[in-house]
């Protein structure tokens, strides 16, 4: 997987202090500049060290301060929070059954759940298990399968673990399931009306699979697109939180050196 960053990029306009850059314009309190130093993404830039007077058109890579990446960790936890809630809405909204509305709502806590424990971020795996008590050892099993059985790369694997793959669940569409259908439907008032609704509005699927294997389709739809988007989410904010505990971040040099040395232990790191 490729490995995710979290920085500013920064080309230097004129001469800058890097102490006095960072507490002016990237949020730093302490003006200490060994975060920098050390970051990994500037180490091909800077292999030996960095100046502490930047000269004009110098670039460098900012981290991230951790109370920034905190503050992104829980937005970002709000908006898989938030995709969580419009899939249980879309799901309800195309299924009229009560206890199919409770299997899909299901569906979609575990694979947010799932997610959430294969990359391992601690306290929000916690509160979803917290939040979803009838699913937590479901999802934790469904997890450990997944990742001893290396199924996670492009998230394909969470969806058909998790039963989210569109053909895991939904039969409809396949040829001889179509096939079936309409042979065993040709004395149907409502499949003829069907056929008229389609010629009417465009909408072949409606004859094709009928209202019950759109209904399948949609949701399908919807279960898909969550896994996708929610994978995404939990994958940047894995990477967060992986960045928030390196170790470059108490790295400190001597602010009187012309040039702050890299660490020793970054340069074996490269």
């Amino acid at each position: 997987m490729k490995e995710l960053w979290f920085h500013d990029l920064f080309e230097t306009q004129r001469r800058e202090t890097l102490s006095l850059l960072l507490t002016g314009k990237f949020g730093y309190v302490d003006p200490n500049p060994g975060p920098v130093v050390a970051y990994p993404p500037n180490l091909g830039l800077f292999p030996v060290g960095m100046p502490e007077m930047l000269q004009p058109g110098m670039q460098l890579a900012v981290p991230w301060t951790r109370a920034r990446l905190e503050k992104m960790i829980r937005l970002d936890g709000e908006l898989l929070e938030g995709k969580r809630q419009a899939a249980v809405k879309a799901v309800k909204a195309l299924t009229k059954n009560a206890a199919e509305v409770n299997k899909r709502e299901q569906q979609v806590d575990v694979a947010a759940e799932v997610l959430l424990l294969l990359f391992g971020i601690g306290k929000l795996a916690g509160s979803a298990r917290s939040a979803m008590k009838g699913t937590a050892e479901q999802a934790a099993k469904i997890a450990r399968q997944v990742k001893d059985g290396g199924l996670f790369v492009g998230m394909t694997g969470v969806a058909v673990t998790a039963g989210l793959d569109p053909t895991v669940y939904t039969g409809k569409g396949a040829l001889w399931q179509n096939l079936t259908r309409h042979a065993l439907s040709l004395m149907s008032p409502s499949y003829w009306g069907a056929l008229a609704a389609s010629a009417w509005t465009g909408e072949w699927d409606l004859w094709k699979y009928g209202s019950e294997g759109m209904k399948d389709r949609d949701v399908a739809r919807v279960m898909k697109s969550f896994t996708k988007e929610a994978g995404e989410v939990v994958v940047r904010l894995a990477a967060m939180e992986r960045q928030h505990k390196m170790k470059f971040y108490d790295y400190r040099v001597m602010q009187s050196e012309a040039v702050h040395t890299v660490p020793g232990w970054m340069q074996a790191a490269s």
